[in-house]
């Protein structure tokens, strides 16, 4: 009896290991991976695109945006080119960055425009945002715009009621 216990138990034990390994593979190399996905708008109308956390980015003819298929728990960010807008999901536990090749954006729950085309400028449409140049920053609230002229942010209120008629597709007289 003891060596047939013996061996049926090692059997067991043996069915179990390989399992757990097949179990450990699957889950290792069946992870999701997140994946960067850019668009880019090349149409003459304008296009939105909605994040994996909610918040939505329009862009202008030429713009596009980077950004993860999925966001990490503790942080969201994503990177643009051209003339975008963006209406940001509220969230105190991911704060939400944008990043382009001369600013740095750190949302504290918003909305704003951002320009990178010709001229370098954030406007403040709702809430408040941090605008970063290297170790230049200025905080942004609704209705003041951040531009960057020869490498200095310079802040300011914006008076361009038709800032956002790209948008919007109402002009103001």
């Amino acid at each position: 009896k003891k060596t047939i216990s013996i061996a049926l138990w090692q059997k067991l034990s043996a069915v179990a290991a390989v399992a757990l390994i097949i179990i450990g593979c699957f889950t290792v190399f069946n992870r999701n991976q997140i994946e960067n996905i850019t668009i880019t708008n090349n149409e003459l109308a304008i296009s939105n695109v909605t994040l994996p956390d909610g918040s939505t980015i329009y862009l202008h003819q030429g713009a596009s945006v980077t950004y993860p298929s999925e966001f990490p728990k503790d942080k969201r960010t994503i990177s643009s080119t051209g003339n975008i807008f963006c209406e940001i999901f509220h969230d105190e536990t991911a704060p939400f960055s944008l990043i382009d090749s001369n600013l740095t954006i750190t949302v504290l729950g918003t909305s704003f425009h951002v320009n990178t085309i010709d001229e370098t400028y954030v406007v403040v449409e709702s809430g408040k945002v941090s605008v970063a140049n290297g170790n230049q920053s200025v905080i942004l609230k609704t209705g003041e715009r951040a531009d960057l002229q020869n490498g200095t942010l310079i802040a300011s209120a914006n008076t361009d009621v038709n800032l956002l008629s790209w948008k919007t597709g109402i002009l103001k007289f």
